[in-house]
């Protein structure tokens, strides 16, 4: 599992939001797994968390990050992901 299938997926959620535990078994790795890659993806800008509380309980719900770019004219938009 790579941070990259983690990536690939959210990407094609972009609608989404997912637990920890929802990722895993959508793609098929241990939480833990995931918990390690997002801690990496959060600090770099790839993915985007929120926290809602949930029956009494704190849920982290990550979903996939992007930012606009502007062109030199400022009048058109590029969605792409972060980099640094």
């Amino acid at each position: 599992m790579s941070q990259e299938e983690i990536l690939d997926f959210l990407e094609k959620n972009k609608r989404k939001s997912f637990t920890t535990a929802e990722l895993a078994s959508k793609i098929g790795v241990t939480r833990g797994a995931i918990r390690k890659s997002m801690v990496s993806l959060r600090k770099a800008g790839y993915v985007a968390y929120k926290e809602k509380l949930v029956h009494g309980i704190y849920k982290v719900y990550y979903s996939y990050a992007c930012r606009l770019s502007f062109n030199n004219n400022y009048d058109s938009v590029v969605l792409k992901r972060w980099s640094k």
